[in-house]
């Protein structure tokens, strides 16, 4: 199959990176400034990359080849990196109605370099592919493009200057930077083989939830973001009065470090991180600090501010309210999970207000004021604030919100992978897990586990699956104030490990299969669990492929064994998550088995979401963690959603799955 490679260099006085692509598309003084393309219609040179510039105010269409324009119409493949950035800018200043790029036609090469491993930024993927390509993006020009992307300084009133047009030489090195794009996207859609057909249709379903968007309440966001302002202006004035002038501002953390470490509170020197308040707090109060005590609260309470997500909210908001381009297909790529962009509707906080839809009701109203706030909920300002966040993503008029939630859905898939009958037969049942967790750790019977025994089953559970140690169950008991000595909890580690063999033998099982494969190239190793559920991995052009029960495969490029801290590991080429540069990563049987349970339980909400997106019973909006988000006509459409959630795949015989959610005029929880 021939494929159109296409690629845009564009300006425009809006921040890409702030406003998004369909934000940034729509924005009048975005112009394209050249597009490179390859000509699969020329049957003697199909390869060759060809280039047109675009002068301020001329129209892209008319300087385009006919065969070009006739390619696209017939809805012939179009490929390239980020698509829907060519897809907004086409659909927008080349054709808006008579022959738009479609969604069907699209091959995203950085979807397709994603679900084999690699990075999702197109100079970091062409150096991790250099030995075999030869080819990479042009860094020199990747420099010069940034600058050239916006208009030169000039004054109010003024027309826009651009680079292109004053200096010759500039607009050929960009042009000549637009090609070799081209030259390598079309290079490592080559090297890499296709993505198979059912993830094509998850990439496809997510490309349209994401070109749909989720609606914003323009008036709720603006009411927030006024009184968040205020009670932050209100903090800060009061941080300055009790600091004598040294701290003005509650973002001024630096100058508030200095101030209580002169003050002589221990330990502010190493930072007034969030879990780190607390303590200070304490410290302040037992040393009879008032004052720092309370810049110390004030700073606490200062960081529960949302007006950086309402100006990210706003930013990303197109001309119709619309929210577009949320997610990021396989943004985790070591279990191609979606992850979250622009305002990262992800890591919105959870409420804190019990009384929801009372909160945006007031919120809406005109006489909602910061004391109304603190005297109706209960909590402060900017925790009602905060609360109310989620409740800005709505839904068109005449149109309802739903929100369906996978139950449990890593410990389920976890069982399920490992064959713990004991705790599929619990599911089933409707047991508490929780419970039955601490009954194995303690030693006694469901009936007499305490309140305080069932949270430390829930932490054991959250925490200790992927071989976690002491430190990570005290990381997870801390999110749930949870107080608890190292080694009470090395012994409740060591209890849980105990009662739950079937977990710690899969992880060495995991282990020895992914070592034995990567020693052993071209022979396959499997773990086989349960009812039939098969793991297998093996190498690939020196690639460790880890293939799921869905069949799809996780790649782990550049896979071998190195000397660990505790022996020979399993290691591979990634993306660290806190550098973001592509560096070796170890791995061992835990880390492997969150990876593995993960992107399983991550196949069974992209093939639901799939399943109602073909039905057509609901317009998919996105996905928050292991909840979909939903715009529909009514109640009885939610009712079949939730049903289509529950409805376990052909390939998870015995997993058991439950969802529920709920359906109101905007988001409330995640």
């Amino acid at each position: 199959m021939r494929f159109l490679n296409l690629d845009f260099e564009t300006g425009s006085p809006c921040d890409l990176r702030k406003c998004g692509a369909a934000k940034y598309a729509e924005h009048p003084d975005t112009r394209i400034i050249c597009v490179s393309f390859t000509t699969p219609w020329d049957d003697k040179y199909p390869d060759a990359i060809q280039n047109i510039y675009v002068p301020p105010h001329h129209h892209t269409l008319g300087l385009l080849p006919a065969e070009l324009i006739n390619w696209v119409l017939k809805g012939k493949p179009v490929a390239g990196w980020n698509l829907s950035f060519e897809y907004h800018i086409w659909n927008t200043w080349v054709s808006s109605s008579s022959f738009r790029l479609k969604p069907e036609q699209l091959y995203d090469t950085m979807a397709q370099a994603a679900y084999w491993g690699l990075p999702l930024s197109l100079d970091a993927a062409s150096e991790a592919l250099f030995d075999d390509l030869g080819v990479a993006k042009d860094k020199e020009g990747s420099r010069l493009m940034k600058s050239m992307a916006r208009p030169r300084a000039h004054k109010p009133g003024e027309p826009l200057r651009w680079w292109d047009v004053e200096d010759p030489d500039k607009r050929k090195r960009l042009i000549e930077y637009c090609d070799q794009d081209v030259r390598t996207e079309k290079a490592i859609q080559e090297f890499l083989p296709p993505m198979p057909s059912r993830e094509r249709k998850i990439w496809l379903m997510d490309f349209k939830a994401n070109a749909r968007g989720v609606q914003l309440d323009t008036h709720l966001s603006a009411q927030i973001k006024k009184l968040a302002e205020e009670e932050t202006g209100r903090l800060s004035k009061e941080l300055a009065q009790v600091t004598d002038g040294k701290v003005t501002g509650v973002t001024k953390a630096a100058a508030l470090k200095s101030w209580v470490w002169a003050s002589g509170v221990p330990g502010a020197a190493e930072g007034l991180a969030k879990d780190r308040l607390p303590d200070l707090i304490r410290a302040a109060e037992t040393l009879g600090f008032p004052k720092v005590k309370r810049a110390l609260e004030i700073r606490q309470e200062a960081a529960k501010s949302s007006i950086a997500k309402i100006d990210a909210m706003t930013n990303f908001a197109c001309s119709d309210g619309r929210l577009r381009g949320l997610t990021q297909y396989y943004g985790a790529f070591r279990t191609g999970r979606w992850a979250g962009r622009g305002p990262q509707v992800q890591n919105f906080p959870r409420s804190v207000v019990k009384r929801q839809e009372d909160l945006i009701d007031f919120l809406r109203a005109p006489a909602a004021d910061v004391a109304g706030l603190k005297m109706l909920f209960g909590v402060t300002p900017l925790e009602a604030l905060s609360s109310a966040l989620r409740g800005c993503l709505t839904v068109a008029e005449g149109k309802l919100f739903a929100a369906i939630d996978f139950s449990q859905i890593e410990a389920r898939v976890l069982a399920w992978l490992c064959g713990n009958q004991k705790i599929l037969n619990a599911y089933l049942a409707g047991e508490d897990l929780y419970v039955l967790a601490a009954a194995g750790i303690y030693g006694v019977h469901v009936d007499r586990v305490t309140a305080d025994q069932r949270q430390v089953g829930k932490v054991s559970i959250l925490a200790l699956g992927y071989q976690g140690g002491v430190g990570a169950f005290q990381t997870m008991a801390a999110n749930y104030g949870l107080v608890i000595p190292d080694a009470q909890a090395d012994e409740i580690k060591t209890a849980w490990r105990g009662d739950n063999p079937e977990v710690v033998n899969y992880w060495y099982a995991i282990d020895k299969a992914a070592k034995d494969a990567i020693q052993n190239p071209g022979q396959k190793f499997e773990v086989v669990r349960g009812q039939g559920v098969r793991i297998s991995f093996a190498m690939w052009r020196g690639n460790l492929l880890c293939q799921l029960p869905s069949q799809r495969t996780l790649c782990y490029r550049g896979a071998k064994i190195v000397d660990g801290k505790f022996g020979p590991v399993a290691s591979y080429m990634g993306v660290d998550q806190y550098t973001r540069k592509w560096v070796r990563i170890e791995s061992y049987g835990g880390k492997f088995v969150e990876n593995i349970c993960q992107a399983v339980a991550r196949d069974v909400m992209a093939d639901a979401m799939v399943r109602i997106n073909y039905d057509g019973c609901a317009d998919i909006l996105g996905s928050v963690h292991d909840e979909a988000l939903l715009e529909i006509d009514g109640l009885p459409q939610v009712n079949k959603a939730t049903q289509l959630m529950k409805t376990v795949p052909a390939w998870a015989t015995g997993l058991p799955l439950d969802a529920d959610g709920y359906v109101g005029s905007r988001f409330k929880k995640g």
